[in-house]
């Protein structure tokens, strides 16, 4: 959960949160290769932080532009 924190002070939107207020900003998921995350229209307040790994953004036709 430490390592999550130190990555998220990192960000300057939350670069002078306390380590306490860092820490319930959030959960540190594992997604696995081809997981889908979201897809257009999904409703949603989440942000992510890709801490390791790779992520596709893929166009209505499936190709990949991010």
């Amino acid at each position: 959960k430490h390592g999550l924190v130190r990555v998220v002070k990192k960000l300057e939107i939350f670069r002078d949160l306390t380590e306490d207020k860092a820490c319930i900003l959030g959960q540190r998921k594992a997604y696995d290769t081809g997981d889908l995350l979201w897809t257009p229209g999904d409703s949603g307040v989440d942000m992510l932080v890709l801490i390791t790994g790779k992520l596709h953004v893929k166009n209505d036709a499936g190709e990949i532009v991010g």
